[in-house]
């Protein structure tokens, strides 16, 4: 199962953890560098942007095996409202209000998006 974009599928990591995680953010953002150095711009100007995507990898990579804690579990793992099998409006809708958790519709969006 991936995240199709143009002509390419990003994989989404599995149960192999964190590992996976950090290389597919570390491949994501490469690529984006790589465009970046396709551009007109300077090798000084494009250190920022590498600067800022390592940063946020490495702020973030003690993240992606925490467990859920508080109302995580019947917000997120046992809330059907937030299932979602396409992007059209009606379904995001859906997801965002119709939800056990109603008076939270950007978390549940959010919830669903991921």
């Amino acid at each position: 199962m991936g995240i199709t974009g143009r002509n390419k599928i990003f994989p989404l990591p599995g149960a192999a953890g964190k590992d996976t995680i950090v290389s597919f953010l570390t491949s994501f953002f490469l690529s984006i560098a790589g465009r970046a150095a396709a551009s007109a711009a300077s090798a000084a100007e494009k250190r920022p942007l590498l600067f800022i995507a390592v940063a946020i990898i490495l702020i973030y990579s003690n993240t992606f095996k925490v467990p859920f804690i508080l109302d995580d579990e019947p917000n997120i793992l046992y809330n059907a409202g937030i299932r979602i099998t396409d992007l059209t409006p009606d379904s995001l809708l859906h997801a965002a209000f119709a939800s056990t958790t109603r008076h939270r519709p950007l978390a549940n969006l959010s919830f669903a998006l991921n």
